[in-house]
């Protein structure tokens, strides 16, 4: 029940009022936003490392290489929101590392040269790279390691992990190492899939699965084929070659001895179609950059009866024979301790 005199004071005053003989008054309270868009106008600087993100996606920040002929993706957002036909590309990016700064190369990224650059753990992880984005608060050490040692520290801003990359220039891309953070062959998110059920009947603790109090052992987490789910796995299933299309690249020999040599091949070169021709000294393919000898060569084993104390090799010191190769025609010469 509200009395005569509070309701003549909700009249007079703008912070109460009188709904239904219910007097309300109007309280200040703390605003919270959280952000769950990529890309607006107040986001912290640097490409951000997104948990939730299944695919790389490249913005503003990075320099389109080139894109895949005739593979595109939808991305999707939040609120039904999406793009669709979205290209995927090659980008790259100047990173500051603990060794100096290298150009990262980001393969099967979804381009839409817009905002900054999310990247996807996962697909970092499938390539090889350490991805730790848990802060150092809570025990992580918030920094990635690429799988061929280079460490690049991740910065908190606003309860988010970011990389620090922008875009390089044309003087970057030959002065500084190009390091490749993900796999050139097609991304399928599908590929980290991992069902785990545990049983209902077990206890599972809350605390850290490292000591005794959270410890899970390995008799309670039960194999999907152990449970009574209707679960059906996603299969990827390879093309065959068109054998008798390869035959006039394998000199017309028969369909039998074509399958035979790609089976017991690797076949991991890999070539980008493009609509007009670009100024590449090397090509994009890393493996076909390797030197060597593109000719005739004589070869021949030499034997010392004083181990060598030093033969270029660290580690190494100690070996008493040579294979010698020299060019035919370059008569270039070259030494490898055994």
């Amino acid at each position: 029940m509200v009395s005569a005199n509070r309701s003549a004071r909700a009249e007079s005053s703008s912070d109460t009022v009188e709904i239904n003989g219910v007097c309300y008054r109007r309280c200040n309270v703390a605003s919270r936003v959280y952000h769950v868009r990529a890309v607006h106008d107040g986001e912290p600087s640097g490409s951000l490392v997104d948990g939730g993100c299944n695919g790389g996606l490249a913005g503003a920040d990075v320099l389109l290489i080139h894109t895949v002929p005739h593979q595109t993706v939808t991305v999707n957002g939040i609120a039904g929101q999406g793009f669709d036909d979205i290209p995927i590309a090659t980008v790259a990016g100047f990173i500051p590392t603990n060794t100096g700064p290298i150009i990262g190369f980001f393969h099967q990224y979804a381009c839409t040269g817009t905002g900054h650059t999310i990247h996807s753990p996962n697909q970092l992880r499938h390539f090889g790279n350490i991805v730790d984005d848990c802060p150092k608060s809570h025990g992580g050490t918030q920094r990635l390691e690429t799988h061929d040692g280079y460490c690049i520290p991740l910065s908190i801003r606003g309860g988010l992990p970011y990389m620090d990359m922008r875009k390089p220039t044309a003087a970057e891309l030959d002065l500084y190492p190009h390091v490749d953070f993900t796999s050139d062959a097609e991304w399928l998110p599908e590929v980290m899939d991992d069902e785990i059920f545990f049983d209902a009947q077990e206890s599972v603790g809350y605390g850290n699965p490292h000591t005794s109090g959270g410890e899970i052992s390995a008799h309670k987490v039960k194999a999907n084929q152990e449970k009574k789910i209707d679960f059906t796995p996603r299969g990827f299933l390879g093309n065959e070659p068109d054998l008798e299309a390869l035959r006039k690249f394998f000199n017309w020999i028969s369909l039998d001895r074509i399958k035979s040599t790609l089976q017991h091949t690797t076949q991991w070169f890999r070539a980008k179609m493009q609509n007009r021709l670009k100024r590449h000294y090397k090509t994009r393919f890393p493996a076909a950059n390797v030197s060597r000898l593109n000719e005739d060569f004589a070869t021949d084993t030499m034997f010392s009866d004083v181990p060598a104390h030093d033969d270029g090799i660290p580690g190494h010191g100690g070996c008493e024979m040579v294979q010698i190769y020299v060019g035919i025609r370059s008569h270039l010469t070259l030494a490898y301790p055994m």
